[in-house]
């Protein structure tokens, strides 16, 4: 069946960071914005299978203490998990109404003469607009060798709901999804080992960085292997010494020249992910995809079919849902106003494991490929008063003051070009760090900016002052 032309201002595809912060800046303007999204929730992948579901896990170790072990069972947590992504939804549901935002519920498909159908079961509405914004967002990556079957090998969307924490998992990717995974199900009780391709996980280029960080995974329990080249994925039936049957997966790796072999009851494959724009009707409606699917975009967000335009993770650049947030309000500011002068810049990445991870311009590495002359400031936890006095989240053990802040700055002005930060509450302390760089401002402006004392952020200050 299908419902009469409905007329709007702007019609965004896409319902995630990217498309409800665009539809409510749209909408704030006075913009008559209609809001297309398959899932019964908006939000996307980063509240529903994503951001916002692993990090209420992650947090359940606040919980794991021994005064909370009664209270923090496994199901416990995966209802108050779902709690929390129903609350979020029904916020951004309400702000979409406060703004006027006409949400229509079903798979959008782009036309030839620029219109959208959105389908849902045997029910369709044509959507015209002056202008469409492409947010689909991304789907997790599979290994063209052992694609999911969502029992054995699975996708981090299935390892957000076990029923119960798996004996023995292995996780192959050691990036920002394997690593938080990792620690959620290791809380839990899972016997976690890691397998990263490259030879240093979460993509990281400051070897000195990326030594320590695995150092204190592993002395939080992980079993991480780099340089590991995975060969092969089984399921195969084994049979115990009690003679009892069961089946396991068996993952077949390179490790340093040698082909060696994991027993796991569940392998998570976190490889990455890729843009969520096949079978939209994308590339015969007149908009260009790259070799890997990416919509190809100008520098203001144009597609090349007039008039639509692409952000968040259907387009290049980092995977995140404060980029794709930056880029809807920055794409509303050009298309209300051509002359807005915004942009996006400097976007920090962080890893919440614990400790975490947090990491925002270039690195020594980086600034060094460019060929920049640079020089860099550290400051240990070790050195700071307030992660000193932080109790670890393991038997007591002092772990917070692992970790260091880096700051790296150009040889002769010591602007600050980047900082990496490891350690406590980094995801919090690489705001300040991304304004420092944002901004331009040099190490000597913050050696002379007063930081409150004890705080985790003084590592910042007294690592730009060991520059000057």
């Amino acid at each position: 069946m299908m419902e009469p032309v409905t007329n709007f201002d702007l019609a965004i595809v896409g319902g995630g960071p990217a498309g409800y912060v665009a539809a409510a800046e749209a909408g704030k303007a006075g913009l008559k914005v209609a809001l297309i999204e398959q899932d019964k929730n908006l939000g996307g992948t980063c509240l529903n299978r994503g951001c916002i579901p692993s990090k209420v896990l992650l947090e359940a170790r606040d919980f794991m203490r021994p005064a909370f072990y009664e209270e923090s069972t496994l199901a416990w947590q995966m209802s108050r998990k779902e709690a929390i992504i129903a609350k979020l939804a029904e916020g951004i549901n309400q702000l979409m109404l406060s703004r006027g935002i006409t949400i229509f519920t079903g798979r959008a498909f782009l036309q030839k003469d620029g219109s959208l159908l959105c389908k849902n079961g045997d029910n369709t509405e044509q959507i015209s607009a002056d202008k469409i914004i492409l947010a689909p967002g991304s789907k997790e990556a599979e290994l063209p060798f052992a694609p999911f079957d969502h029992r054995y090998i699975v996708s981090s969307t299935d390892a957000l709901s076990f029923g119960k924490a798996p004996h023995k998992l292995v996780i192959i990717g050691g990036g920002a999804i394997g690593l938080e995974l990792g620690r959620v199900w290791q809380f839990f009780g899972s016997q976690v080992t890691i397998l990263e391709m490259l030879p240093q996980i979460a993509g990281l280029d400051d070897k000195q960085i990326a030594v320590l960080f695995e150092r204190a995974l592993k002395k939080r329990g992980l079993d991480i292997y780099t340089g590991a080249k995975v060969l092969k994925i089984a399921v195969r039936r084994e049979t115990t010494a009690m003679g009892e049957g069961y089946e396991a997966a068996f993952v077949q790796c390179e490790l340093s020249g040698e082909v060696t072999e994991f027993l796991a009851d569940k392998v998570l494959v976190a490889v990455g992910r890729r843009p969520n724009t096949t079978d939209m009707g994308l590339i015969e409606a007149g908009v260009q995809l790259d070799e890997r699917g990416y919509i190809v975009v100008d520098e203001n967000y144009a597609t090349t079919k007039a008039g639509i335009y692409a952000i968040g993770d259907a387009i290049k650049g980092p995977m995140l849902a404060h980029k794709a947030e930056t880029e809807a309000r920055v794409l509303i500011a050009k298309l209300i106003n051509k002359n807005a002068k915004v942009q996006v810049s400097n976007i920090p990445a962080v890893i919440y494991t614990e400790p975490e991870l947090a990491t925002v311009g270039l690195s020594e590495a980086k600034a060094k490929k460019l060929g920049l002359k640079t020089v860099c400031g550290k400051s240990y936890f070790a050195a700071n008063g307030r992660a000193q006095s932080m109790m670890g989240l393991q038997n007591g053990q002092p772990l917070a003051a692992d970790g260091l802040v880096k700051v790296v700055t150009k040889a002769e002005t010591k602007e600050i070009i980047g900082v990496q930060i490891f350690g406590p509450h980094a995801s919090e302390l690489i705001a300040e760090a991304t304004i420092l760089v944002d901004k331009k401002m040099t190490a000597h402006e913050v050696k002379y900016t007063c930081h409150a004392h004890p705080t985790l952020a003084e590592a910042l200050h007294d690592a730009c002052e060991n520059i000057v």
